[in-house]
């Protein structure tokens, strides 16, 4: 006769057929732990009805799936959908027609993209394939100055390997006569004017709410000076055009801003066809209104122009504007994102380039090993919070190693090598599988017969007297320890569970000199750069890492994943994570 109540073993068979309906097979210590979960009060009597749970455990586990389904129905058991990781962090948006949104990334191409890029160019894309709508990948390259075909091409590379998928690219420098159109118009009204004020007393006058001389010139003159621009008669700096608003409006951005100034630097795509840009808010705008975008994604920083983005819009003669959702950049501790700073970085050699995976950039990130489905995933862990933060690398990592961990095959490597001889070792060809969730990938075989090499920091750890056990061959009794060699002896094969587990490396059969570059947080606490950011470790991995391809992950057992970065006289990895 059954000791449980009705009601518990209603709730043991739920939970039984639950688990076997969700993975499959069936764990006991599962069903154990989500009963005491779910029921706390059984904890202090589950010895005494474990053999009950057992029970049905077993009955459950013997069931065909077509029974397990049945018995579902029976006990009104109903598998929750759980959420995909297209669903986590982004939500719905109202009043949204399918095939009617338009969002566009609208980066300027004057670095390479960083996660900061990734984000807001995967949350527009998300939402234009979530209603069918269009996504626009656009260069906002209105700085000649900072613009390079080398940036253009790394966004253009770096979002495709994440499989964001553009269904329209623009330029903003194919508009530039567009943009000298609806300048000449704004002058003719009155509604702008060419200010040669200095940059000093621009910024002193905007502060104080103080209008200059210009600002009331005639028309005629402001197309003369306009003219004058256009034509490169006017020095750069000496001469913008400005919106005429309010001087003495309470947004600070209102205060009749410039839209347009001169640069007589070399364009990439125009080389010196035009001397004068718009600046940011005209340039931006007035593409949102061309372009017909219905919805922004854009950090939050961009607030306070929403209003002159509108303004622009309406003053130009557009009437609609854009959704915009302002969501928060976020920063992750000892990473550096400024291009200005990194580009100071890779003139003095502190980093390597763009790709040096001490820092946040897409291809830095790509370099080191992160897989794009996983950044993608973490990207939408974030949300879109307004809620400004500071993550810790490791909440990235956590989100790689979830994606990594069932691709990654297992291989044996140690640091820093001391010398182990084994006493009493028969000889035994390990057969060890390259990943223990999938035997179907097949194993490798490693010869032993007792001699090994293991990792200092373990060789260090172990004291006379200590049984250990050597990964996938047998448990040993450490008898002798100097620095440079330990001795021990075959203890037994029966693998505990508790007992401490090393990898090795055979000596007696073939090994290969590896390189381990492990990459640190750049910047230390005071936001300084870490000197130390970069180490180097050398050891020996197991012969089979040879036959490893450049790029391929792999997990180094005990010490993280890794990825092949170069296949010389050694083979070099660099360090992903943990």
């Amino acid at each position: 006769m059954s000791s449980l109540s009705s009601e518990l073993e209603e709730l043991i068979w739920k939970i039984s057929i639950k688990n076997r309906l969700k993975y499959d097979k069936l764990d006991f210590k599962s069903v154990v732990g989500k009963l005491v979960h779910e029921k706390s009060e059984v904890k202090k009597d589950l010895k005494l009805i474990i053999s009950e749970i057992k029970r049905i455990v077993d009955k459950v586990s013997s069931l065909s799936l077509e029974e397990v389904q049945k018995l579902a129905e029976k006990y009104d058991v109903v598998l929750e959908e759980e959420k995909t990781s297209s669903e986590i962090g982004f939500p719905l948006l109202e009043s949204v027609a399918n095939g009617k949104i338009v969002t566009a990334f609208p980066p300027e191409p004057s670095k390479y993209p960083h996660l900061g890029h990734a984000k807001a160019a995967f949350v527009n894309y998300y939402y234009a394939r979530k209603y069918d709508g269009t996504f626009i990948l656009r260069f906002e390259d209105s700085n000649p100055e900072k613009a390079k075909d080398e940036y253009y091409k790394a966004f253009i590379e770096d979002l495709k390997w994440l499989g964001i998928k553009w269904d329209k690219i623009d330029y903003l420098s194919d508009h530039i006569e567009e943009y000298y159109k609806l300048t000449e118009k704004l002058l003719k009204e009155g509604k702008a004017y060419v200010c040669t004020c200095p940059k000093e007393k621009i910024s002193k006058y905007r502060r104080e709410g103080k209008e200059c001389e210009h600002r009331n010139q005639s028309i005629e003159k402001n197309l003369e000076l306009w003219r004058k621009m256009l034509s490169g008669d006017i020095e750069e700096g000496k001469a913008i055009v400005r919106l005429k608003i309010d001087m003495n409006h309470k947004n600070s951005a209102m205060r009749d801003p410039a839209i347009m100034r001169i640069s007589k630097a070399e364009h990439p795509r125009l080389g010196r066809k035009y001397f004068v840009w718009p600046l940011y808010d005209f340039g931006t705008a007035l593409l949102d209104a061309w372009e017909g975008i219905t919805h922004r994604f854009r950090s939050k920083e961009f607030e306070m122009r929403d209003e002159l983005q509108n303004y622009i819009r309406e003053v130009c003669g557009f009437s609609k504007h854009p959704k915009i959702t302002e969501i928060a950049r976020f920063e992750i501790k000892g990473f550096l994102t400024s291009g200005r700073k990194i580009r100071k970085l890779i003139q003095d050699g502190v980093v390597s380039g763009w790709d040096d995976p001490r820092l946040l950039t897409i291809r830095a990130l790509r370099r080191r090993g992160f897989l794009p489905e996983a950044i993608k995933d973490f990207l939408k862990r974030t949300g879109l919070s307004k809620a400004e933060g500071k993550l810790e690398f490791e909440v990235l990592a956590t989100v790689n190693r979830q994606h990594l961990d069932p691709i990654a095959n297992r291989y044996f490597a140690v640091f820093d090598p001391v010398e182990l001889d084994v006493i009493d070792a028969k000889e035994k060809v390990a057969k060890i599988n390259y990943h223990p969730d999938h035997p179907e990938r097949g194993y490798r075989e490693i010869i032993t017969r007792g001699k090994f090499y293991i990792s200092k920091e373990d060789a260090d750890k172990l004291n006379v007297g200590d049984v250990i056990r050597l990964v996938d061959v047998y448990n040993i009794g450490i008898i002798e320890k100097s620095e440079n060699k330990i001795k021990a002896r075959y203890h037994s094969d029966e693998i505990v569970k508790s007992m401490k587990k090393i990898q090795w490396v055979s000596r007696d059969d073939d090994y290969v000199e590896i390189k381990l570059i492990v990459p640190g947080l750049l910047l230390d606490e005071n936001g300084e750069i870490n000197e130390n950011s970069l180490e180097v470790r050398t050891g020996l991995g197991e012969s089979h890492i040879k036959n490893l391809n450049i790029g391929e992950r792999i997990q180094l057992l005990r010490i993280g994943f890794a990825k092949v970065e170069k296949k010389d006289s050694e083979i070099e990895f660099l360090f992903i994570h943990k």
